[in-house]
């Protein structure tokens, strides 16, 4: 017990300056422990009115811790140990005494890490004790005032000295001081911490502070609902510059607006692997209503105009249509003046037609194709008869007049 009050006790420099034991992480007692955060009964549902301007603040909150999807591998099992199956069992056989990572330095404990925080005023921490037995710390409260950056310290490896502490430290001993502030832990592994950014802080936001999120801070699960939904509305109308873009929202809206939350820790064996989960709860008791008021008037929701009916539109007159001009009738082409046409073959009559006289010349230019295949047909009837006549009556046919046969005038005309 002595060598742990050692350990979490201020140094004597800080006990001479200051008297305020709010900057003390204090001594973790044996006797029976028990979480004030933990007690805290949930709200029946219905009690809780569903419109954000009508609701009343209620001691809404989730008492159960929420896993964080972060684990932090820690030292693989050697074999002498391979029988011990609880993971403490396995840490107080691998850690140095009454810590919980592995120091680079014998020097380096939580309480010099501690101190280096507490050198820079970046933090203030509260022990919340019991208030039917003051020496009993409940859990520790921690509050970020602010955050050193990398251009405010000059190149990383700048040495500091740190008073009460035989050795110095640089801004990788400052920047590993955030992750081993909180990993200081009670005998039973009940211990908690209350995670608020103070009012004041303006710090600019380092880079790897991302990491510190990750592992202890918190998440959207722990909100409660109507809290949840002002962060929504946070991100899509909050402006980011090129920095700040990186970080995650939940972040920037916890520092913007001061938003608590509780966080502890607790080890896992897993596949021979130890490691150390993450988990996080809503803080039962604060008035998360306020926040919801202030977001409300700094990003006032945007209410889509109503729209305008539209007129009807009255109907046209009747486009009149475009009436096609009047041509001029199309006068036919005359047939061409020929010259005196020679009567039609069908218009001939067989006495008409001498035998042994030439046809006229100008048929023969002026007659269609179908006329004279018509002409040629009566010819040849007319021939094939005569052939008859002649056979049976040769001596008729030599003292016959030609021109008194019917079909004399059926000879070739073209012979």
């Amino acid at each position: 017990m002595t060598d742990r009050k050692k350990q979490l006790a201020l140094p004597s420099w800080a006990n001479q300056t200051s008297k305020n034991k709010y900057q003390v992480l204090g001594q973790i007692p044996k006797p029976s422990y028990y979480s004030a955060l933990a007690t805290i009964p949930p709200i029946n549902p219905s009690l809780i009115t569903q419109s954000a301007h009508s609701m009343v603040p209620q001691k809404y909150t989730p008492t159960e811790y929420l896993l964080k999807s972060t684990t932090t591998n820690l030292f693989s099992v050697e074999p002498v140990h391979q029988n011990i199956l609880d993971p403490i069992e396995l840490v107080k056989q691998f850690f140095p005494p009454d810590c919980h990572f592995i120091p680079p330095h014998h020097e380096k404990t939580i309480d010099f890490y501690r101190d280096i925080l507490l050198n820079h005023q970046s933090i203030l921490i509260k022990p919340i004790t019991d208030k039917r037995d003051p020496n009993k710390i409940i859990y520790h409260s921690i509050y970020t005032h602010n955050i050193v950056n990398l251009g405010e310290w000059g190149h990383p490896s700048l040495l500091k000295p740190l008073t009460g502490h035989p050795i110095q430290y640089n801004y990788y001993d400052y920047m590993e001081s955030w992750f081993k502030v909180l990993l200081h832990e009670n005998e039973k592994f009940t211990h908690s911490w209350f995670v608020q950014f103070d009012h004041k802080f303006k710090s600019t936001i380092p880079s790897w502070f991302v990491r510190w999120w990750h592992q202890f801070g918190a998440i959207l699960d722990i909100l409660p609902i109507e809290l949840n939904d002002q962060v929504t509305l946070f991100s899509t109308m909050f402006k980011t510059n090129q920095h700040t873009s990186q970080f995650p929202v939940l972040l920037i809206f916890m520092i913007k607006y001061k938003v608590p939350w509780i966080i502890k820790w607790r080890y896992q064996l897993l596949n021979g692997i130890v490691s150390r989960q993450y988990l996080v709860k809503w803080w039962g008791q604060y008035n998360h209503q306020k926040i919801i008021d202030q977001v409300k008037v700094e990003f006032p929701a945007r209410v889509p105009t109503p729209v305008q009916p539209v007129q009807p539109v009255q109907q046209q007159q009747p486009v009149q249509p475009i009436q096609q001009q009047q041509l001029a009738p199309v006068q036919p082409v005359q047939q061409q003046q020929l010259a005196p046409s020679q009567p039609q073959l069908d218009s001939l009559s067989v006495s008409s037609i001498k035998l042994g006289s030439p046809a006229p010349h100008s048929s023969r230019s002026t007659k269609t194709k179908k006329k004279c295949s018509q002409l040629l047909m009566l010819a040849q009837q007319l021939i094939a008869q005569a052939s008859q006549e002649e056979n049976s009556s040769s001596d008729e046919s030599t003292n016959s007049n030609p021109y008194g046969l019917a079909y004399q005038d059926a000879q070739d005309p073209f012979a």
